[in-house]
């Protein structure tokens, strides 16, 4: 009876060691920053699961919205989701994680364009005729990412990235890219 009392113990003191000694692949970041779209500058929110597969590759799936405008487009608007893949190239150290990745992205773009026609128009006394016109826009791309990533503790993540999409718009040949600069927190789940 002795013995299995001890054998018992052993195998749960062991099982809550090794229980507390294994640490969490998944982690779940959020964020904001800015990007530029040709000139119009937004405010991007970011929210990003990502899987560390082993000390060298990850992945991470993404639900980014931005917002943005200046004088020519009066508003701009985005929502896109992001799958990528990453390479550590010096390994993850735990503490510091350097990353590069690439992956597919999908974007949905609401614009409101402003025109002034006053060039084609020539009305007197200085009168002024603007034509705002909203469209909606759906495309796919691919992301070129460079990120750092903190572990701060066992359960925290501080990161910040660098990130350019270039987007093909499905209705036309015309490309738009995204670049940015992100800081996130996060944590491992």
């Amino acid at each position: 009876m002795k013995n299995m009392i001890l054998l018992v113990l052993t195998i749960t003191i062991s099982g809550s060691v090794l229980a507390q000694e294994q640490i969490s692949t998944i982690d779940f970041k959020f964020g904001t920053g800015f990007a530029w779209m040709q000139s119009v500058k937004l405010t991007r929110f970011e929210n990003v699961l990502t899987k560390k597969w082993n000390h060298l590759f990850s992945s991470s799936i993404g639900l980014n919205f931005g917002a943005g405008g200046d004088s020519w487009v009066r508003s701009l608007t985005v929502i896109n989701g992001d799958l990528n893949g990453f390479l550590s190239p010096f390994g993850n150290q735990k503490k510091y994680n350097f990353k590069i990745g690439t992956g597919i992205t999908f974007i949905h773009l609401r614009q409101a364009v402003v025109y002034e026609l006053n060039e084609f128009l020539n009305l007197p006394n200085g009168e002024e005729v603007r034509k705002i016109t909203t469209f909606t826009k759906r495309g796919i791309g691919f992301n070129i990412i460079i990120d750092q990533e903190v572990s701060i503790g066992k359960k925290y993540l501080l990161s910040g990235s660098f990130i350019m999409q270039p987007h093909i718009d499905k209705q036309s040949i015309y490309t738009y890219h995204f670049f940015g600069f992100f800081l996130r927190g996060g944590i491992k789940l």
